[in-house]
């Protein structure tokens, strides 16, 4: 009796007790005995900034930007910190470091987006992108090394995150279907441009990215001669391409693509009945494919060959 008598007591100064509120983060930080090891190397923020804007100017750019990083990390909540960021996408930049100069754009966003003009922020990381794209790699000793434009795909789909609404996102998910292209990864770049078509209302992309998306389809059927089903795709495709687009500066190529992709096609459609008709020894059979041949294709090269075929077929039928 006498212990639930004292729980009872205890349970109700808890409730009478004021709440603790939590301290917030203060941005001056009393230094400690180990900053020496991994610490900033001055006492408070203005302090740590001018030492590191002292650091650039002698030229000691990569302990900076170490410097710099333990501004952000000791003080976040310090006028300083978004300062010292944007110090270091400029350090970054300056040593061709465009992975980390970027990542720290993405910090900024993250950690500062109220501090910072946005949309300054967003042509910043796409300035870095494109610079991505132009960056040799694999240099050595006086090889000038190769551009792998792939390397700026993850910088260019960050930003449409970032920004999915963006005037200028449109233009960054063509360019990543472009770039996929060019590399002769089609599926790829058909998801691409088909991002293109389905989310934005950006007339020039979307006349942009119709045709290439249809390109790629062509390529992909030129590259499995014998698949009806790329053949059937590229071609529908390319019809509709020309259906929207009409008068547009593809639609010469995307006709030329077309009709080859409708000869294709015939000749599928023909080979079909000459199986029944020649192979299979089915002359009902091969006289309905042969018809639907003919009803499909009226232009094609084996069109009148078809045509005379059938005749055969029906006189055939009606001798008893």
């Amino acid at each position: 009796m006498r212990t639930c008598t004292i729980t009872t007591l205890f349970l109700l100064f808890s409730l009478l007790a004021p709440a603790s509120t939590p301290e917030a983060t203060p941005v001056h930080r009393e230094p400690q005995w180990w900053w020496f090891l991994a610490g900033p190397a001055k006492d408070t923020p203005p302090e740590q900034l001018s030492y590191c804007e002292e650091l650039i100017t002698k030229g000691k750019e990569r302990k900076a930007i170490k410097q710099l990083s333990r501004l952000v990390n000791f003080w976040p909540e310090s006028k300083e910190a978004p300062q010292a960021l944007i110090k270091k996408i400029d350090l970054f930049e300056t040593r061709g470091d465009l992975a980390n100069a970027f990542e720290t754009c993405q910090e900024s966003i993250t950690r500062y987006a109220g501090e910072f003009d946005y949309e300054a922020i967003l042509q910043r990381q796409l300035d870095l992108a494109r610079q991505k794209e132009d960056q040799r790699v694999a240099k050595m000793l006086f090889l000038p090394g190769f551009e792998a434009p792939e390397k700026a795909i993850p910088f260019y789909e960050q930003i449409i995150t970032n920004a999915p609404q963006w005037e200028s996102t449109a233009k960054i998910q063509y360019r990543i279907g472009e770039i996929e292209e060019s590399l002769r990864s089609y599926d790829k770049a058909i998801e691409a441009f088909e991002k293109v078509l389905s989310r934005y209302d950006d007339p020039v992309y979307e006349e942009k990215a119709s045709f290439h998306r249809a390109y790629c389809l062509y390529q992909l059927a030129l590259e499995s001669p014998n698949d009806e089903a790329s053949a059937e795709a590229a071609w529908a495709a390319l019809t509709l391409h020309l259906s929207d687009h009409k008068g547009s500066d593809s639609s010469e190529e995307a006709y030329t693509f077309q009709q080859e992709m409708h000869q294709r096609l015939a000749k599928f459609y023909y080979e079909k009945g000459l199986y029944y008709d020649a192979i299979a020894q089915k002359p009902k059979a091969a006289l309905i494919a042969y018809r639907a041949f003919v009803e499909q294709f009226k232009t094609s090269a084996w069109t009148e060959t078809a045509k005379s075929r059938i005749k055969e077929l029906e006189q055939a039928q009606e001798t008893p």
